[in-house]
């Protein structure tokens, strides 16, 4: 087959074969199949596609040694190390850019291992064996670093304020397999406009969105745009985008001015979406980012509502606990989307810098006479002795 017409059928996942296809996938088609590649085809025990948000499980003989599971198109593995003593079932999930768990243990002869496609996109993956632990193939070599990915490039912030209108053509656009899109939303800015008066609250919205940017560089993501007094943000990593928004909750407040406390609510969503260049910066549209802001509609102050997308990527758990933050499970109706969609809520409690709220003054009532008193005083008074008797108690004539 010739490098062009390689190069097309690359574009088809189901004809993907890792086995011969992987050195002129992710080197060149100019490249010869070299002692790697032979290598690679006698260690892999099979190979095949995910299917978007496809569980596949499948079943192999594990060798006592080192095994790794791989989808080499986004860049994710898994290590299963075969000993002694151990289960014998392992189910893995893999996201853009990592496998969880990334190294596991099992117990060689036959195993089974499930793998979970979180994406939205088919992805090839292969099983191979890499060697006893004495072998010339050391697992170790294999170590996955840090890279750098466009859709990294696109939600960095300072990108964004340099190439905001030179990064996509007009009228095109591109396409990213996944990204987290959050948006915020002052609580009760109307009235805030009423009290304090549109000048005043033009400044006080003004300091909020610099502290939002502030927040969200920091954990390398963008702004996007700011609508009114809400902000769309985009981020690489859905955990990222979690510890951003806790952080804003806390961090708004450096924004009060004339007496006015600011609440945020966020909600968040992650998946394909398209990067455009609209009025003169980028943009992102799709249904990621309309789930999103159905997402957002959900929250109440202090609050951060995310889908089960973004809850289920690595490390978002981990960082509502850093927080001390727990999250309930909700089934909500999304306009447009769907009756059943299912939400996880998180309530940020109010940072060091908050405000308790001023009790009001009570009033305090003077105490009751005793109860023989009482008494006395609802008894009417008896009339003067007549004749040895007690004369009536006259009643009181009605108006």
């Amino acid at each position: 087959m010739s490098p062009a017409v390689r190069r097309i059928r690359y574009h088809d996942p189901d004809a993907v074969r890792l086995r011969e296809d992987l050195i002129v996938m992710y080197a060149s088609p100019s490249i010869d199949s070299n002692a790697f590649h032979e290598w690679l085809q006698r260690a892999a025990l099979l190979d095949g596609v995910l299917a978007p948000k496809e569980t596949r499980t499948f079943s192999f003989e594990a060798k006592r040694g080192w095994h790794d599971v791989s989808c080499p198109a986004v860049h994710a593995l898994s290590f299963l190390i075969a000993r002694d003593e151990g289960p014998s079932e392992v189910t893995l999930e893999l996201f853009d850019g990592q496998m969880v768990p990334p190294e596991f243990e099992l117990k060689k002869g036959p195993v089974t291992v499930r793998v979970h496609n979180n994406l939205d996109a088919g992805m090839p993956f292969y099983v191979a064996f890499l060697g006893d632990d004495t072998d010339v193939h050391p697992a170790r070599k294999f170590t996955i670093r840090r890279f750098l990915t466009g859709k990294r490039v696109l939600a960095n912030q300072t990108f964004h304020r340099l190439f905001k209108a030179d990064a996509i053509e007009v009228g095109t656009g591109l396409e990213i397999k996944n990204l987290t899109v959050l948006f915020t939303d002052l609580q009760m800015s109307t009235a805030m406009y009423v009290r304090v008066g549109d000048l005043k609250a033009l400044d006080i919205v003004r300091r909020h969105f610099l502290v939002l940017e502030a927040v969200v560089a920091r954990h390398q993501g963008a702004v996007v745009k700011t609508i009114g007094d809400a902000v769309m943000a985009v981020f690489a990593e859905p955990d990222k985008a979690m510890a951003a928004a806790t952080q804003m909750i806390d961090n708004v407040r450096q924004a009060v001015a004339y007496g006015e406390d600011l609440v945020l609510k966020i909600g968040m969503h992650s998946g394909p979406c398209v990067a455009i260049q609209s009025n003169n910066q980028l943009d992102y549209f799709g249904s990621t980012v309309n789930i999103a802001s159905r997402v957002q509609d959900l929250a109440s102050g202090g609050e951060i509502v995310c889908s089960e997308d973004v809850w289920r990527a690595p490390g978002v758990q981990e960082r509502v606990r850093e927080r001390g933050l727990a999250a309930a499970r909700e089934t909500a109706h999304l306009k447009g989307i769907g009756d059943r969609y299912a939400v996880r809520r998180v309530v940020v409690a109010a940072g060091s810098a908050a405000q308790p709220l001023k009790a009001r003054p009570q009033r305090v009532k003077p105490a009751a006479p005793p109860r023989k008193a009482r008494a006395a005083a609802r008894k009417p008074r008896a009339a003067p002795l007549r004749n040895g008797r007690a004369a009536p108690a006259k009643r009181r004539a009605r108006a």
